[in-house]
């Protein structure tokens, strides 16, 4: 199956003249784990994701803990946030891997796998966001598959 055929054509993006207060809104409305970030020309130019913000956000020392359970509360992490919120998002960018339309579901699948990602965005030749592809999306796919495969070999018999 090809990327083709399963992937979202949803062009939420971000630009490097966004704020991380605006690129979290942009994640809880959509209600998207990551993004792309895309320059003027709508090329992919890096990605940016709660993990993302949160590795930004989460002091280094808190991150080599074994537990966390005599933390009073989440107000550290609070502090940090606010540091940055008004920050430009190519604080907390990442790199990401991209794929396009013509390659496979496989490929993308397991892009997503070594890189621990559950959104890869999805361009053309050029670079240009065309959309984005889920984990979700091809597990979908391949349910549909296996279904239509069962719903032909009855209608066969």
């Amino acid at each position: 199956m090809l990327v083709k055929d399963i992937y979202i054509r949803d062009l939420t993006a971000i630009t490097d003249d966004m704020t991380v207060r605006e690129a979290i809104e942009i994640l809880y409305t959509h209600r998207l784990p990551g993004v792309p970030l895309v320059d003027e020309d709508f090329r992919v130019i890096g990605y940016v994701s709660g993990s993302s913000i949160s590795d930004v956000i989460i002091p280094d020392y808190v991150k080599r803990l074994v537990s966390t359970s005599y933390f009073p509360d989440i107000g550290i992490l609070a502090k940090e946030l606010a540091s940055i919120m008004d920050s430009p998002v190519s604080e907390v960018k990442k790199w990401t891997p991209v794929v396009e339309e013509e390659d496979t579901d496989l490929t993308a699948l397991k892009l997503m796998l070594e890189h621990h990602r559950n959104v890869l965005p999805v361009v053309d030749e050029e670079n240009r966001l065309r959309g984005v592809i889920t984990k979700e999306a091809i597990l979908s796919a391949i349910v549909h598959m296996i279904d239509n495969e069962k719903n032909q070999e009855e209608e066969e018999k």
